[in-house]
Order: structure tokens, then C-alpha cells, then sequence
């Protein structure tokens, strides 16, 4: 697993990629351990919807926001749409 801690505008931000996936992680200040196995735990689902994945925003409790890489919204997909 890599880890990156990025200063953008004044706030710190985790941003995590685990070993075998591109996907980066934002995962916020706290509750690593937990975002990070939320994430595993919805990665195959996550999967079916956006196969290309640019980044999961996983800073609040609870939503998360999946970015494409090219950045477009895959057809069907509910903005906002909260986890399970």
C-alpha cells in the first residue's frame, strides 16, 4: 500500500493506493483502517458501475463520491448516492 499525505490550499489530505488497484483513496484524517475495508468491501460493486475508477472520496461518514477517470458520471448513476 502506498500512502501520500498532499497539501492542497492550506488542508492536509491521506490519499492512499493499494498494491494491484489505481484507484486513490481520500480517506481524510481519520478512520483509515475502516475507509480502507469500506472500500474493499464495495470495490466489486464499485467496479461493475465505473470499471475506471480516477479516485474514491471517502472523507464522510456517510457517503462517497467515485470519480472516473475521465470524469463523466457512468449512465444510470445517482449523484450523492449514499453507502451501504
Amino acid at each position: 500500500m502506498e500512502s501520500r499525505v498532499l497539501l492542497n490550499a492550506g488542508w492536509l489530505q491521506r490519499v492512499v493506493i493499494l498494491e494491484g488497484d489505481t484507484a486513490m483513496l481520500r480517506l481524510g484524517e481519520q478512520e483509515f483502517a475502516d475507509r480502507i475495508q469500506g472500500y474493499l468491501d464495495l470495490v466489486p460493486a464499485l467496479r461493475e458501475r465505473v470499471s475506471d475508477i480516477d479516485y474514491v472520496d471517502m472523507r464522510f461518514d456517510d457517503r462517497l463520491y467515485v470519480r472516473p477517470v475521465n470524469g463523466r458520471r457512468p449512465a444510470g448513476a445517482k449523484p450523492g448516492a449514499k453507502k451501504q
